[in-house]
């Protein structure tokens, strides 16, 4: 993207005499370069839903050797609905490296309103400014670091564990889109207070795991359950079989059932995914406070 920005700027500049830089490549797919007014945004200070706001900035996978950046944003249910969504990405210097502006793509949770963006980036540490505006007006922001780590290359691995409410079919999401795990697309917990009537879904990446004779690669998963800090019983095993993505990239996916629990309260839930051939494990701990 860099060295097609570069390629342009001759033709920019003559076309455009007046602009006094080179202009950014696009931080994500779909989008365009962020306009002045768009970057503006970034700028407000205490837009209307900025208390109400809750996410989650979460390292993903394309294939076994990119990490997509995925940026989730959650607003009440009732909170006005976004229409535009802008911002940029710096280096740890502070300088713009690339800016977008896109539609907002609201999806429904049990939680609120949601909003997901992808952001393609190479290894490295990051800083990310986004903006939500409704009606050319910012309505929250948000500046978050990242560190996009360095893929092995050899071995087995695991990405993190990711949770959930909902876990959706979207048989036409592509691998690297934020929150999409082989046709899943996930609502990840961001925090607040969850019914006893949904489900907590857990999702994750294994890359180049051992295959057995039967062509299958099965995991296993503990998850200890705490109610105000005490455990509640023995930790809960259940087996998991890994789906095949591509030559390197299998996932996998199961849920829990929240009415199962005891009683209303604050619970967290210690998820152990393991590779028993390789001992490859990854882990979670996810703090939630149940209501009727």
């Amino acid at each position: 993207m860099a060295l097609r920005a570069l390629s342009r700027a001759p033709e920019v500049l003559v076309l455009h005499p007046d602009l006094e830089d080179v202009p950014k490549p696009v931080a994500v797919p779909g989008g365009e370069a962020a306009s002045a007014a768009a970057l503006g945004w970034l700028d407000a200070e205490s837009p209307p839903l900025q208390d109400q706001l809750r996410s989650r900035v979460d390292v993903g996978l394309a294939d076994g050797e990119h990490a997509p950046v995925w940026l989730h944003l959650e607003l009440p249910a009732d909170a006005p609905r976004l229409d535009a969504l802008a911002g940029r990405v710096l280096d740890t210097d502070g300088e713009t490296l690339s800016t977008f502006q896109t539609t907002a793509e609201a999806l429904p949770s049990p939680t609120g309103t949601v909003y997901h963006l992808t952001f393609p980036l190479a290894p490295g540490s990051y800083r990310l400014e986004v903006a939500g505006a409704k009606a050319g007006q910012p309505e929250l922001v948000l500046d978050a670091p990242v560190e996009v780590p360095e893929i092995p290359t050899e071995g087995t691995w695991m990405s993190p564990v990711f949770t959930g409410l909902v876990a959706e079919m979207e048989q036409d999401a592509m691998l690297g889109e934020a929150y999409s795990f082989g046709g899943w697309h996930l609502r990840p917990y961001a925090g607040g207070e969850v019914s006893n009537k949904n489900e907590l879904s857990y999702l994750g990446f294994i890359v180049r795991p051992p295959v057995n004779e039967a062509g299958e690669v099965p995991l296993e998963a503990k998850i200890t359950l705490r109610q105000d800090g005490q455990r509640l019983g023995a930790p809960f095993r259940t087996p998991l079989q890994a789906s095949k993505l591509t030559d390197d990239l299998w996932m996998y996916g199961n849920a829990i059932n929240l009415e199962g629990l005891p009683a209303p309260g604050a619970y967290s839930l210690e998820f152990e995914i393991e590779e028993p051939t390789s001992g490859t494990v990854a882990e979670t701990v996810v703090n939630i406070p149940v209501v009727e």
